[in-house]
Parts: structure tokens; sequence; C-alpha cells
């Protein structure tokens, strides 16, 4: 099952290079494209859209800039998960779209893969602030020591982890696998103990990092 997303940049250079990059990773399905804020609305209705990926536009009537921006659509849309994508380094307006409820904020000089981290992590129910310091910092001493744990994983173990952070179901694996529920789910949860992490935002980092994600990217 893939990630449903939706892009909203004024700059249509940046759409562009998004949805060429994303189209290329096999578990996020790019559905829609806005280059102004009155596009968003009509992409993300009807519960297609598992995760909006925004700049903070300002155009199209919305009066006091782009936070007001997300504060309108988290309005008409509270369930929808959002990660902002922008040029802005201000601790202040990180701390503002936080309390709005965006769930990551990624800047366009960051490495792209910081990207595909925070639209698997929000989709996952987790938050994603790769520039928060300390916290990030600590996240990813995590996963470091995680790594270093995989080779106490059985085979069975790491086609779970493989296909969770896929974005595959225990549902959905237990009928690929031919296996019941109960045994893939038993075998997630061993190996979240063995590698350390507590959540599926967690799993999915430790995967993407370990390089059990790479070859889900086609080539490009």
């Amino acid at each position: 099952m893939k990630i449903k997303v939706v892009l909203a940049d004024q700059h249509p250079v940046v759409i562009v290079g998004l949805s060429y990059f994303l189209s290329n990773i096999n578990t996020i399905d790019v559905i829609g494209e806005a280059g102004s804020p009155d596009e968003i609305p009509r992409l993300v209705s009807g519960g297609g859209c598992d995760v909006l990926v925004t700049g903070l536009l300002s155009s199209g009537g919305i009066k006091g800039g782009g936070l007001r921006l997300i504060e309108d659509i988290r309005r008409q849309f509270p369930d929808l998960k959002i990660v902002v994508f922008t040029m802005i380094r201000n601790h202040a307006i990180t701390k503002q779209l936080l309390k709005l409820g965006v769930r990551s904020v990624i800047n366009k000089s960051d490495q792209i893969d910081h990207l595909i981290i925070a639209i698997h992590t929000v989709y996952a129910g987790a938050v994603y602030f790769p520039a928060a310091g300390d916290a990030m910092s600590n996240a990813a001493g995590r996963i470091s020591v995680a790594g270093s744990k995989s080779q106490e994983l059985s085979q069975r173990e790491m086609e779970v982890i493989r296909l969770i952070a896929s974005g595959m179901s225990i549902t959905e694996i237990a009928e690929y696998k031919h296996r019941a529920v109960q045994t893939v789910s038993a075998q997630k949860i061993k190996a979240m103990k063995k590698l350390g992490v507590s959540s599926e935002a967690e799993l999915y980092q430790y995967a993407f990092e370990s390089g059990m994600l790479h070859p889900t990217i086609s080539e490009m």
C-alpha cells in the first residue's frame, strides 16, 4: 500500500523536481500537485490524501501568510498529516508550525532523504524535525545503536521489517507471506525489541538508513 501524497508549492520547478523524485520511490504515490493555496482543498478532500507536502504559500487571497494557510488547512482537514518544505530556518516559526499541528518541517537545503523519511514518519503517526538539534541527534544515536544489532535478526524478522517499512500492514504481510497474523505481529515485536526501536517511525528510519529500502528506489 502506497502513501498518497499531494505536493504544493508556488515554484513550478520545485513541484516538478519533487514529483519526479518521489515518483521513483515505490512506497509513495503523488496523487496531486498544487501551485496555489486555492488548489489544495480540492486535492486533499475526500480522504484520498495521506500526507500534504507544502511550502509556506501566501498567495491566493489568503491573508496572514503561510502560517495562516496551514491554520486554515488544519481547520478544514484536522486529520491530514502535513510536512512543510521551506527555505525558512527560524526556530520561532518552526515552533508555531508544531503548535498548529504540522508533523515535520524540512528545509529545502537539507538532503532530499530527509523528505522521504519525513513522509513515512508522519504517515506512521510520529513527528520528524531534522533541524531540532539534540532531540534529532538522540534519535539518530538510537538508530546507530540499532544498526549494530541487526545481525541478531532472523531472516523472517528482517522480511517483516522491510515490508512494514515499505508500507504494508501486518495483515497484508501475513497474506503475502502466507503466515498467521499473530506470527507476523510477534516477529515485528521481537525485531523492534532487538533493534531497540519503539515505533514504526523509528523502524522505518532504521530500515532506510540501513539500506533495506534502497532496492525499492528505481534507477533514475
